[in-house]
């Protein structure tokens, strides 16, 4: 299993660094399966904690019906990480995000996995491109 993202999800991932605190930002992956590949077409900013409730991710959820592939996060502290690992998110793609500078992002991906336990297990994230601003 793998991931793709597109430009245009890059594009609005490195967007988010002209934030004035995109460490604390949070969000939705849409896109799709296919096969053995996961495809990230756009990164949707939800705020910081992901989401307040179970309810609001679902109702955030229910306007892409059956295209929230995943999750990315900003954040370091490892609540955001916690909080995914459920059976809400079991399948789904996590991406975890480090700024390297003011407009470079690295990018981490898992995928939620469950064995015994929920946990992250970290995949390949092909499609990148280098920022170059």
């Amino acid at each position: 299993m793998d991931a793709y993202i597109s430009r245009e999800a890059q594009n609005a991932l490195e967007a988010v660094l002209l934030s004035s605190r995109p460490e604390q930002l949070d969000g939705l992956l849409i896109g799709h399966h296919r096969g053995h590949r996961l495809f990230v077409e756009k990164a949707l900013v939800t705020g910081p904690g992901l989401f307040s409730s179970f309810d609001k991710y679902l109702e955030a959820a229910q306007r892409f019906p059956g295209e929230v592939i995943g999750f990315f996060t900003f954040s370091d502290d490892g609540h955001t990480s916690k909080k995914i690992l459920a059976p809400f998110a079991y399948g789904r793609l996590f991406l975890r995000i480090e700024t390297e500078s003011d407009r470079i992002i690295r990018i981490h991906s898992s995928l939620v996995e469950f064995e015994k336990d929920f946990y992250l297990k970290p995949i390949p994230l092909r499609g990148q491109k280098k920022s170059r601003k």
